[in-house]
């Protein structure tokens, strides 16, 4: 009997743990509004909790044009958060680039199904696609509120980056959702010349806010604004109004 017992209390254990770790992360569905090839589009984000399943999903269509994209990972015991999948498609503006990526942690490589002539790529474990370093990075300042430095390995399947996150300060935002409490972090490193700067909500489980990319030949802007979200449920709203 006590092999029993202890069996079903390492069971009870694992999958207590598992609920905790998975618990970290709450599933969300947020609207983003932006801009591609000169009008506007809604961008729909999702991110689904399923065990030690987690999935992140972009979509956007309108007229012509339609995107989607999405990244699976798998939450380990151990609280290790590693990529499985990415895929990514788009229509109607300039030249496709789709990818179907799967990461293979046993040998340390990335694969795009697409491309079966190119060899795997050899990647650091743990490395993330352009994707789902983003919930690696939430799951972070969740875990450290006073994170101040991060850097992440990022693939797209072709070439590795090292993209480091520095804290610039607090900030407050004003959104379609109201004024939002927002950390600043810019970002170095990547695969242009572009600034990167990123705006997180540490009210609202650290859900990206908004994002400004820029050129830095040019000096044009690509701003992706949050625009609703609930999270586990939960409607975000801004902070509330200032009384004299």
């Amino acid at each position: 009997m006590s092999g029993w017992v202890n069996t079903l209390l390492l069971v009870s254990t694992l999958v207590c743990s598992q609920a905790v770790l998975a618990s970290e992360l709450q599933p969300y569905e947020a609207v983003y509004k932006t801009s591609a090839s000169g009008f506007k589009v809604n961008v729909k984000r999702l991110l689904e909790v399923d065990g030690s399943r987690i999935t992140i999903s972009n979509s956007a269509k309108r007229f012509f044009f339609s995107m989607r994209e999405s990244s699976v990972l798998k939450l380990h015991d151990d609280g290790h958060l590693s990529a499985l999948t990415h895929e990514h498609k788009r229509r109607g503006t300039g030249r496709k680039h789709d990818k179907e990526l799967v990461f293979d942690w046993r040998d340390n490589t990335v694969q795009d199904l697409l491309k079966p002539e190119r060899s795997p790529l050899a990647v650091e474990n743990p490395t993330y696609d352009k994707l789902s370093y983003q919930t690696r990075m939430r799951l972070d300042l969740i875990r450290n509120p006073d994170l101040h430095h991060r850097e992440y390995r990022v693939t797209n399947g072709v070439r590795n980056r090292v993209y480091s996150f520095e804290r610039l300060g607090e900030e407050i935002l004003e959104t379609p959702l109201g004024d939002l409490r927002t950390i600043k972090f810019k970002r170095e490193g990547g695969d242009d010349d572009r600034k990167v700067s990123v705006w997180v909500a540490p009210d609202w489980d650290y859900i990206l806010v908004r994002i400004d990319q820029t050129k830095e030949q040019g000096g044009k802007t690509e701003r992706m604004l949050l625009k609703s979200a609930r999270i586990a449920g939960k409607q975000v709203v801004g902070l509330p109004l200032q009384t004299d």
